[in-house]
């Protein structure tokens, strides 16, 4: 922001402005300086994995992973669920869960990341399908009617 005569004039800036197109790392020339003791600054995946200036497919991937893992896993958890036993099945996605969640809170590769989201993905089959089922199998039928609504 520049002051002229008690006029403030904004500068909004693009990723252009600190990106070199052809190999999406950050410009060298350009340095930016970030205000950590400002109460609006976030330590966040930007920083972390240098989000900033990887291309649009990096980024967008980073979300498709997640559905990709829970639409692999559609077709092939809730089988294995019915053949072998909910029980085990649940408590090792809700463990895989554990250790998806805790290494992409630590991670600083984005490919690592990748890996943790689809793991992710996978383990919301657990979580919303065989979880869902596991858990009216364990009440009544006059209880089923309500937590099948309510949950």
């Amino acid at each position: 922001m520049n002051t002229l005569q008690n006029e403030t004039v904004g500068y909004r800036c693009t990723i252009e402005d600190f990106c070199n197109n052809s190999t999406h790392t950050a410009n060298p020339d350009i340095e930016v300086e970030i205000n950590w003791d400002n109460s609006t600054s976030l330590h966040n995946w930007v920083e972390q994995l240098d989000l900033a200036c990887i291309s649009k497919f990096k980024l967008g991937f980073l979300g498709s992973t997640y559905f990709m893992g829970w639409t692999i896993a559609s077709l092939i958890i809730p089988r294995i669920s019915d053949l072998t036993g909910r029980k085990w099945i649940f408590v090792s996605l809700m463990c895989l869960n554990f250790v998806s969640v805790l290494v992409s809170i630590f991670s600083k590769n984005i490919f690592l990341t990748y890996a943790c989201m689809f793991c992710l993905g996978i383990v919301a089959v657990g979580r919303w399908a065989i979880g869902y089922i596991m858990l009216l199998e364990f009440v009544t039928e006059g209880q089923k009617k309500i937590l099948g609504s309510v949950a």
